[in-house]
């Protein structure tokens, strides 16, 4: 019996990773074939190939890992809006949506959708699971929150939360550009947040498995804290940093606690939407917030307008595609921002020492710049994953950089199921990037990654400091 279950699981594995292989090549195939002329129907038919790539990985994915609160599923949602929705519903209808206001490369729009596809399904390729994984059924990280941690969490958030409060209301200035400036720094401190959740979710994982053991067993402060901090930051307009807390809830939660359904999932993620919109009518509506903006802010039009804050990103991917093509890649130079920003001042070292322009070392500042010039700016065009990897390395360079992006992503998947709690942290800062991660640049996860290990590295000292004193 066990032998006939191995043969069918190997050849229902090689259907279905055929069956990717050959959404990659159709996608490849209407790349060197296919008119670069707008085209619905084509435009249509690649979301349609992604989509079904998207589908075959989602469910292998869940197969496997045996949760839904996975990266490949929020991510294929997330990459699905940011590449299609432009392109597919809302060219036609409402071209000058949001940031199309603003003049762009329309003439690229065929092209990048094709080099979007080629990009989503090589990824889903090399995130296809082909292997038996065994969850191993306990951990044993010996690890405790103490006060101090709490107290230092809480101060650096709250200065953090008063600085992007002055920074909204200002707006942009060259402090700011590329993510070095003082706001940047003080967003470690998001970071110990992200930490001090997910360890207390470990904790709890080996005391309880359901939602009123967390609450009596886990850690009242950091619970306290994360509600509130929350709550803040959507009121500010800083969605991305509550939306990447709530995933590491969501991940952790489900990994270490107890399993989360899809009948549980879909609510929280309508409840999600509901605080993403009310953040965005918070910050965009002038009238303020207030019971008559809301409801004069719920039709069909206006719903729609606050829900399109993926789609907009596929203007910058059109705009480095273009610009690629007539200028030439530049070899990585607009990932000098993501990877200097690990140590700081290093960005600011490079730009003096080497003369780099501080507007070519980010494709998010660059494409803003390629609008506005050398003008001052009071909004940011912002990036694409896609994007982004083009405007560095070309076409070969998108391939080969998704398939390796996949591939780490299984690996750390792999990890996790097996226990292990370095990639089990590695694997949340994937999941906190998740939803806006093909909106970013490909090695904006690189700084959080560096900084929580070392954040780790610094907890087990100090822990075995503290045994070490005990003893």
């Amino acid at each position: 019996m066990l032998r006939i279950a191995l043969r069918q699981y190997r050849n229902q594995s090689t259907t279905e990773r055929f069956t990717l292989i050959i959404c990659f090549i159709i996608a490849f195939a209407m790349y060197i074939g296919g008119d670069y002329q707008y085209n619905y129907g084509l435009c249509l038919a690649n979301m349609i190939v992604y989509i079904i790539s998207s589908i075959i990985v989602i469910v292998n994915n869940i197969k496997h890992y045996n949760r839904l609160a996975t990266f490949v599923l929020f991510f294929s949602f997330s990459f699905l809006i940011v590449n299609y929705f432009y392109p597919v519903f809302f060219y036609l209808e409402d071209r000058e949506i949001k940031l199309f206001q603003y003049d762009f490369a329309e003439k690229a729009i065929q092209k990048s959708t094709y080099i979007a596809t080629m990009a989503g399904t090589i990824l889903n390729l090399a995130l296809y699971e082909d292997s038996f994984v065994t969850r191993v059924a306990g951990y044993s990280y010996n690890i405790k929150i103490y006060k101090w941690e709490v107290w230092l969490m809480a101060l650096l958030n709250i200065s953090y939360l008063i600085v992007n409060k002055a920074f909204f209301t200002q707006g942009y200035d060259d402090v700011n550009i590329g993510g070095s400036g003082l706001t940047s720094y003080l967003g470690y401190s998001v970071l110990l947040l992200y930490y001090l959740i997910f360890k207390d979710l470990y904790i709890c994982g080996k005391k309880t498995h359901n939602f009123e053991g967390y609450l009596k067993n886990g850690n009242k402060g950091v619970l306290i804290m994360a509600v509130l901090l929350i709550i803040a930051w959507i009121f500010i307009g800083k969605r991305t940093i509550a939306l990447r807390v709530g995933l590491i809830f969501l991940f952790s939660y489900s990994f270490f606690i107890r399993k989360i359904s899809l009948a549980k999932l879909l609510p929280i993620v309508i409840v999600g939407f509901l605080l993403m919109f009310l953040s965005g009518l918070f910050r965009n509506n002038k009238e303020g917030f207030s019971s008559d903006a809301i409801l004069s802010s719920l039709s069909v039009q206006k719903v729609a307008y606050y829900g399109t804050d993926l789609a907009i990103n596929a203007r910058s991917l059109y705009e480095l595609v273009d610009y690629a093509d007539q200028h030439g890649v530049n070899y990585g130079t607009t990932m000098i921002s993501d990877i200097a920003s690990v140590v700081p001042t290093l960005q600011s070292a490079i730009i003096n020492t080497f003369g780099i322009s501080q507007y070519k070392t980010s494709s998010a500042v660059f494409v803003t710049w390629l609008y506005y010039g050398n003008q001052p700016f009071d909004i940011g065009l912002g990036t694409n994953l896609v994007g982004d990897v083009y405007v560095s390395f070309g076409l070969i360079g998108v391939l080969i950089m998704f398939f390796i992006l996949g591939k780490m992503i299984k690996r750390a998947e792999r990890g996790c199921n097996a226990g292990n709690f370095k990639y089990l942290l590695l694997y949340c800062i994937f999941i906190c990037e998740v939803i806006f991660y093909p909106r970013s640049s490909i090695l904006s996860p690189l700084r959080n990654m560096i900084w929580i290990w070392v954040i780790y590295l610094l907890d087990v000292y100090i822990n075995n400091q503290r045994k070490w004193h005990a003893s």
